[in-house]
């Protein structure tokens, strides 16, 4: 028996047309032929499972019933099954929270764009935005995606002193 890493010669039967169109995405992908086989293979087993008929039938009526696109139906219930982006409670303990304990203003603002740049930051339409009145600095957290509203979702106030004040 070959162990894992030994490689072993198969004899492969398979159409003209679909040989074809191997050699065609190998050249592509500046591979040989059994490179592209190989690559092939291997993806084939990380791919996700097909969806059973009867599921797809289910979502293709709920599709029609709604007047949405399939597309856009499957995405929506797999954004809300699997969320992506940080909630605000979430975004001011990763970002805001140590943000306000940080002591300079340039270090603060160096940190600031790291949180308004974070893919997760960006996903929920969150960002901070940091004003200073005297030697009273105060970040706000706003979300891009709340309908008609300039207004920050939550402020804290950071003190040269002491513990910073959040108030949502």
């Amino acid at each position: 028996m070959p162990s894992e890493d030994e490689e072993i010669r198969i004899t492969l039967r398979m159409s003209s047309g679909l040989r074809d169109r191997l050699s065609s995405a190998a050249s592509e992908s500046s591979r040989s032929m059994n490179g592209e086989i190989v690559e092939r293979l291997e993806k084939s087993f990380d791919a996700l499972p097909a969806m059973p008929d009867e599921l797809i039938e289910r979502i293709e009526r709920k599709s029609e019933e709604l007047k949405i696109p399939v597309r856009s139906l499957v995405l929506n219930a797999l954004e809300e099954a699997f969320p992506f982006g940080y909630s605000i409670g979430e975004f001011i303990d990763v970002w805001v929270l140590p943000i306000s304990k940080i002591g300079t203003h340039a270090t603060r603002e160096a940190a600031i764009a790291d949180a308004n740049y974070d893919p997760e930051s960006k996903a929920a339409g969150l960002y901070i935005k940091q004003y200073a009145i005297d030697d009273l600095h105060i970040l706000e957290v706003y979300q891009r995606y709340v309908a008609g509203s300039s207004e920050p979702v939550a402020s804290v106030l950071v003190q040269s002193f002491g513990e910073p004040d959040v108030s949502p």
